[in-house]
């Protein structure tokens, strides 16, 4: 419901300049708000997005076959639902792997809040097919999970309810990586900064995946 990576060069600007300096082409983007725009309008943008990376890309020096989603808060609800529910994803652009932190991942009457309703609407009986929590079996993407000490705990638990969704899906845990005295928006904020702890743990998962595809 809010939000503009364009009206703060320090917030997600700083993870392009990091990602940039290890090598790597950045594309960071936005997408639609609501409730002017709801769901799947996020992830639908995600997919246009990723559509567009794989087109274009190797302009920019970057290689198609070597994508990774990095998805944060809202934007980790958004990679997703674009990543596991059918209804969303575009299967040609898929990316090699995919960075999920402290996102919502199962919307219930219980726990939704204003900014929630927005965006997956207010009838009740639709919160369960909007859930990607609930789609997790039509993709393997590999994933890195994360969540902060001091997340919410609606934006904690749901990381690891999707941890656990993954490993009944495989028979075994996803990497999942817990940031120590981290709040929910200092994870993001500590790219760019004498703090490359959750940075350098991306590259060795981005490495990791890169090693398995050959």
């Amino acid at each position: 419901t809010g939000g503009d990576k364009r009206s703060d060069e320090r917030f997600y600007g700083n993870l392009g300049r990091w990602f940039a300096r290890q090598g790597l082409v950045c594309v960071i983007l936005n997408y639609r708000l609501a409730p002017a725009y709801g769901w799947p309008a996020g992830a639908e943008d995600v997919r246009s997005a990723l559509a567009w990376t794989w087109t274009n890309i190797g302009e920019y020096g970057g290689h198609p076959d070597q994508m990774f989603l990095f998805g944060q808060s809202a934007g980790a609800s958004h990679a997703a639902t674009c990543l596991f529910d059918p209804m969303v994803r575009e299967a040609p652009n898929q990316p090699l792997g995919a960075i999920l932190a402290s996102g919502v991942y199962h919307v219930d009457a219980q726990t939704n809040t204003p900014n929630h309703l927005a965006y997956f609407g207010k009838d009740a009986s639709k919160y369960e097919a909007r859930s990607p929590i609930n789609h997790v079996a039509t993709s393997k993407v590999p994933l890195l999970l994360s969540l902060a000490e001091f997340d919410p705990v609606g934006l904690s638990v749901p990381t690891l309810e999707l941890a656990a969704a993954i490993t009944k899906r495989d028979g075994k845990a996803p990497q999942l990586f817990y940031q120590r005295h981290h709040n929910h928006v200092s994870t993001v904020l500590s790219f760019d900064t004498g703090d490359e702890t959750f940075g350098r743990v991306i590259l060795n998962f981005i490495a990791g995946c890169l090693t398995a595809k050959k």
